[in-house]
């Protein structure tokens, strides 16, 4: 049993490690995209996640978990994982930033934090099973 409990804690810190690659790409292009292309934040948000999530698949494909679906299943079950972070983060995004009027680093903050841990918990159970 702690075999298992040690190998989930080290795929979740590889998953974690992933996670911050991809959470900083999404970062830079939403402060670039809003700080210096004047877009709305909601709308830099989700350019920053589509980026982001291109990086989480190529990096939890090599580096986090071991793909064992063969063809186009395992991307297209990865695909629906993020169109529904996607739609998560801004749903957020918006809740927070224009409808309740946080700063949108600090919407954007928690919004991460939530959306990371729906991803791991597809990406384990479902999308790279």
């Amino acid at each position: 049993m702690s075999t298992l409990f040690s190998l989930a804690g080290y795929r979740f810190s590889k998953f974690t490690g992933v996670g911050l690659a991809s959470t900083g790409s999404h970062y830079a292009v939403l402060l670039i995209a809003a700080e210096y292309y004047h877009v709305t934040p909601v709308s830099a948000s989700l350019a920053g996640a589509g980026i982001g999530a291109f990086v989480s698949y190529i990096l939890n494909g090599l580096f986090t978990f071991q793909v064992s679906i063969a063809g186009w299943q395992q991307p297209l079950r990865f695909l629906v994982m993020v169109a529904t972070g996607i739609l998560l983060n801004t749903a957020l995004m918006a809740l927070l930033v224009m409808n309740l009027q946080f700063h949108y680093l600090g919407s954007q903050i928690v919004t991460t934090g939530i959306v990371f841990l729906w991803n791991y918990w597809v990406s384990a159970r479902w999308v790279f099973r």
